[in-house]
């Protein structure tokens, strides 16, 4: 008999090695465009995106917004005009190929399956998120996919957790447990949402802010210590 009922997985970096997808996206785009990707655009690109994203979080900045301006902003930074949505949508194809499985995801998967009620809660925008969850073979274990773009909110507000719970059947924040990789969207969402956390912490990275999980693991095979 599994501990916890409702069992809700971040997919990037937790299911998924989104790093790693997100790099070659970034490479095959400039390659498309006969440039390189230096150390510097790449760092730049990741301001420009989280600022966006900062801002849909707090001013309520549409997500189509988002995606359609990154890549037009940073080639502004260096003074070249382009179609960000264009490029957005060139960047879209080559991170949907993009399903790497981290390591032992699909055997943990495998072993609740059945055991307890699995869902998705990501950031992120649809078609992409399911797309490389179909690619990768895991879609199926799901019950249901919780996405940020499409519900309008992201993980650690309060908006994307009521939406999740109230299409859980029979759902109680104590039959419920939370794994991802975050601090700030999944563990500190989990928690004011009133439900147990588990941060996936594969490089041991220090925690030094006041987020307090209810499990850290190293791998995601200690999952099944905590549930099973």
């Amino acid at each position: 008999m599994v501990k916890y009922k409702n069992i809700l997985f971040d997919i990037d970096n937790t299911l998924l090695d989104f790093e790693a997808a997100e790099a070659s996206a970034l490479n095959e785009l400039f390659r498309l465009r006969g440039a390189e990707l230096t150390v510097e655009k790449a760092a730049k690109y990741h301001e420009i995106n989280s600022s966006l994203w900062k801002r849909h979080e707090t001013e309520g900045l549409p997500v189509d917004d988002v995606v359609n301006s990154r890549f037009k902003l940073l080639f502004e930074a260096y003074g070249e005009e382009v179609d960000g949505r264009a490029l957005e949508q060139q960047y879209r194809m080559f991170l949907n190929n993009g399903h790497d499985k981290i390591a032992d995801a699909e055997v943990v998967l495998e072993k609740l399956d059945g055991r307890a009620r699995l869902y998705v809660v990501t950031n992120g925008v649809k078609e992409t998120q399911l797309k490389r969850m179909k690619e990768a073979g895991l879609d199926h274990y799901f019950k249901q996919f919780f996405i940020s773009s499409e519900i309008g909110h992201q993980k650690p507000t309060a908006e994307f957790f009521e939406h999740a719970f109230e299409r859980i059947d029979a759902f109680l924040p104590g039959d419920t447990l939370i794994i991802g990789d975050s601090l700030g969207a999944d563990i500190k969402g989990g928690s004011q949402a009133g439900i147990d956390t588990c941060w996936f912490n594969p490089k041991g990275q220090k925690n030094t802010s006041d987020i307090v999980p209810t499990f850290e693991i190293r791998k995601l095979m200690e999952v099944l210590d905590i549930v099973c």
